[in-house]
């Protein structure tokens, strides 16, 4: 299974980056998709800031793009909690019907930050949709490599920054 285009914004994935095995690099340049698998795109929101929540209420205000918020505790306990393969069926749906979606797990008291096993968790709950995406956006390092890792990804190709911070990778 891979994405085509793999987006990252986040400060904590070059920490990520550095540990993983096969990296290819090159300098960040103007971006110019090459072409790319036609498809919705997946969002999946691994930082628990609140800029990423702002981040997400602007991208859903007056768009279409569907929202999936997983609980905490559906991710501490897998594909054993009974609401797991409602949200994969969820994710997946919508995935296959060609709309745009929003995945993010769901603030709570008990959740400050995100760890590395949420995150872990997070991209197994969504691996059958990442094969539908036209492209992906990960906010949060261990997010970003979680999803790497599940979508079976050998190598990532800098090929450009559509902002500072803010780069396009290619699978």
């Amino acid at each position: 299974k891979q994405v085509p285009f793999f987006w990252v914004g986040s400060g904590g994935l070059a920490r990520e980056l550095a540990t993983a095995e096969k990296i290819i690099a090159s300098q960040p340049t103007e971006v110019t998709a090459p072409a790319s698998k036609r498809g919705p795109i997946l969002t999946v929101v691994g930082s628990a800031s609140a800029v990423s929540d702002r981040q997400c209420a602007a991208l859903l205000k007056g768009s279409q793009m569907r929202m999936l918020e997983i609980p905490p505790e559906v991710l501490t306990a897998g594909p054993l909690h009974p609401d797991w393969m409602k949200h994969t069926a969820f994710a997946n749906e919508s995935m296959q019907a060609g709309c745009d979606l929003i995945v993010k797990i769901e603030r709570s008291s008990e959740v400050n930050g995100v760890s590395a096993q949420l995150s872990q968790q997070l991209a197994r709950l969504i691996e059958p949709s990442l094969g539908l995406a036209g492209g992906l956006i990960a906010t949060g390092g261990e997010t970003a490599r979680a999803l790497a890792v599940v979508a079976g990804l050998q190598a990532l190709q800098v090929i450009g920054e559509v902002g500072p911070g803010i780069n396009v990778l290619l699978a």
